[in-house]
């Protein structure tokens, strides 16, 4: 017992920290920029409050309880496939912290749902006209981008085998031996030319 709490703790503590930093910079905005935006940088980039009711880029608007019911869903998805990352494997140490980003910019927006019906955002790129977003809405976003490109580039299908549904037989298991095709007449495999 004491094994899985040690292991799993700094995760937690990783989560906490990111809906932290989230709330914290959504507080700032709630209560700095309600008279308006902050032009950091003019024509390319300010801070300018809006509160979001739909999905990203307010699509959807006004479907809380469904947007907020799909998020946990995301949640559980995410949540359930971290788990079955092979917790002694190095290589998935990437793939572990993009599945706690996502989770924490769902949750991080949930917060606003519940508590305030719509999630806030400040961050707007001018230049570029891009829709006014949040920091959760950037941990979901390039997270979300990352694991797609490691899913479809980085790892082989054999490193994913984890996240398969299908119950391993003693084949999947087992090693494949050279079949009698692979050897030539002399019961070489041909393989040193």
């Amino acid at each position: 017992m004491k094994e899985k709490i040690k292991k799993h703790f700094p995760p937690l503590i990783l989560v906490i920290l990111l809906i932290t930093l989230d709330q914290v910079t959504k507080i700032i905005a709630r209560g700095t920029l309600s008279d308006g935006p902050f032009v950091l940088i003019d024509g390319v980039f300010e801070f300018r409050l809006l509160f979001n009711t739909g999905v990203a880029w307010g699509m959807f608007d006004s479907s809380t309880y469904a947007i907020s019911a799909l998020a946990v869903l995301i949640m559980a998805v995410v949540a359930f496939f971290y788990f079955r990352i092979p917790a002694d494997n190095k290589r998935f140490t990437i793939l572990r912290i993009l599945f706690i980003l996502i989770f924490s910019g769902a949750a991080g927006n949930i917060i606003d749902r519940i508590f305030f019906s719509a999630v806030t955002d400040f961050l707007y790129f001018s230049l570029i006209d891009f829709p006014v977003f949040n920091v959760a809405d950037c941990y979901v976003t390039v997270s979300g981008i990352l694991t797609a490109i490691l899913l479809l580039f980085y790892y082989k299908d054999k490193d994913l085998e984890f996240l398969s549904f299908k119950k391993k037989t003693k084949e999947d298991v087992d090693e494949p031996q050279s079949s009698s095709e692979d050897k030539d007449d002399s019961g070489k495999d041909g393989s040193d030319v």
